[in-house]
């Protein structure tokens, strides 16, 4: 796997994400400014079956379920809503599995240094 295939294989997760949420922003990079709820794709993880091999042969594609923050009282609510409809969504991308959700905050540049209630999500491609 390549550089090329992590691009390919976000794109194919970020359109079943539009295609599959309407509740919320589908954002392509944690630089871009957000307006919660959103979904947000992360950096990857690349892993290498092997020494020496030059090319990853697997990667993750980090997400990160933000809704608004600290301040709303349904902030955990509405988390807890959400994450099943985004890895239903990021399911319907092929080959796409998600192994784990974890809470935590995020910080956006577009939320300023506000930590934001979230959930990471680790999906396999």
């Amino acid at each position: 796997m390549s550089g090329q295939d992590w691009a390919t294989r976000s794109d194919e997760v970020l359109a079943a994400l539009t295609e599959n949420t309407t509740d919320l922003a589908v954002v392509a990079s944690p630089l871009l400014p957000i307006r919660p709820p959103a979904v947000v794709l992360l950096p990857p993880t690349f892993t290498w079956g092997a020494f020496g091999d030059g090319e990853p042969d697997g990667f993750t594609a980090p997400l990160a379920i933000v809704v608004s923050g600290p301040e709303d009282h349904r902030a955990l609510e509405e988390l807890l809503r959400l994450v099943p409809l985004v890895v239903a969504a990021v399911e319907a991308a092929p080959d796409a599995i998600v192994t784990r959700a974890t809470p935590g905050a995020f910080v956006s540049s577009g939320t300023g240094t506000t930590p934001l209630p979230a959930y990471f999500l680790e999906c396999s491609l």
